[in-house]
């Protein structure tokens, strides 16, 4: 009988630790086959130029990171940037009396070049704001981890670090 309960035991203990490793394999899966549409996503998001990069953490030259708190995002649509991001650093020129932050704007983009990298793509563009002229440059994983550097003729460059995402359909 002993010998029984034993063998019942290590049957049991056997099936459960089957069933353990083929739900793993299918946590594995899913997170691969998430990974794969997450990397065509990016990269049909890029090559159209319709895509969200969200904000999540500041990078001012010379000062430490910041996390971001509030919702701030880089709009690409076709030919346009609208850009809401918050400016923290060194002005060399200012408007005067100007209290908006000098990297909210919605402008046309002057230059757009995209090309894959051994990390996943790189996205410059260039567009102008009042009298500034600001150079974007996007370093992008494939799957759309994101970082974001903005040099400015009159300000301090400054980077964002966040995700890119896809822009969700007007209904």
């Amino acid at each position: 009988m002993r010998n029984i309960l034993i063998i019942w035991i290590l049957v049991l203990a056997f099936v459960s630790t089957n069933a353990q490793e083929s739900k793993k394999q299918t946590r594995k899966e899913k997170r691969a086959a998430k990974e794969a549409i997450q990397i065509e996503q990016t990269k049909t998001a890029l090559e159209n130029k319709v895509y969200v990069f969200e904000a999540t953490q500041v990078l001012p030259s010379g000062m430490r990171s910041k996390s971001l708190t509030s919702s701030y995002e880089v709009r690409i649509e076709n030919d346009t940037i609208n850009c809401y991001l918050p400016y923290f650093g060194r002005a060399h020129t200012a408007n005067y009396g100007s209290s908006q932050s000098p990297m909210i704007f919605i402008q046309p983009i002057e230059n757009y070049t995209f090309e894959e990298t051994k990390k996943g793509y790189m996205v410059k563009l260039e567009a102008s704001n009042d009298n500034d002229r600001l150079d974007f440059t996007f370093q992008i994983s494939e799957t759309g981890s994101t970082s974001l550097s903005v040099n400015s003729t009159s300000r301090s460059i400054i980077s964002y670090y966040g995700d890119i995402v896809k822009v969700e359909e007007k209904k």
